[in-house]
């Protein structure tokens, strides 16, 4: 029997799972404890953006763990640049967050206005480019579907679907819930063994 080596990618796509719900949390117990007057600063480092750039570390490595199962089980190339284009807009995406609020709370400034101007900014056409990249990636996987196993089948559908709902904007709220899911199905993908990949 083949030994699995994509099971700590299983286990960081599942910790992922995890981290992206808990992330919001904190920034909205954050954003309560501003509202509250228990702090007179809205933005400045604080656990969300902590774990925010804990999720966006497992990420990467979830994907480019995918990357790799896809070549090593299905000698898979196509879905590789996609992949590539995901890592680095998760290094810009959430790095680049991180980066203003350090810069915010190492300059101390009292008008928060411009780092509020440039988070929504960079918000806002971030969850696009995120949309964009999963419909390909789902399109990507759906469009040789037959010849994966059904998780990788449902993590593709999930990405399509998901980026749909990114791209559009007014609706990546609705993401929100679906990202987690994805990232279970791709725990599933990684955690199956080699010898029940599916071919039909």
């Amino acid at each position: 029997m083949e030994e699995n080596r994509f099971v700590t990618a299983g286990w960081v796509s599942v910790a992922a799972a995890c981290v992206y719900p808990l992330a919001f949390v904190a920034m909205g117990m954050q954003e309560w404890a501003f509202d509250e007057g228990l702090t007179d600063q809205r933005l400045g480092l604080g656990p969300s953006d902590l774990l925010f750039l804990l999720f966006a570390a497992l990420s990467i490595y979830a994907f480019w763990s995918l990357k790799r199962l896809m070549y090593e089980r299905y000698s898979f190339r196509k879905i590789g640049t996609i992949i590539w284009v995901s890592i680095f807009w998760h290094l810009v995406y959430f790095g680049g967050s991180f980066l203003v609020e350090l810069l915010y709370a190492a300059v101390g400034l009292s008008d928060d206005s411009v780092a509020i101007l440039l988070l929504t900014g960079l918000w806002a056409s971030g969850i696009v480019v995120f949309g964009i990249i999963d419909i390909i990636i789902g399109l990507v996987l759906l469009s040789r579907a037959k010849q994966f196993h059904t998780a990788v089948k449902v993590f593709g559908w999930l990405s399509l679907v998901i980026g749909v709902f990114e791209a559009t904007l007014l609706l990546a709220i609705v993401a929100f819930f679906l990202i987690p899911l994805s990232y279970v199905a791709l725990a599933v993908v990684f955690l199956s063994r080699p010898d029940t990949v599916e071919y039909v």
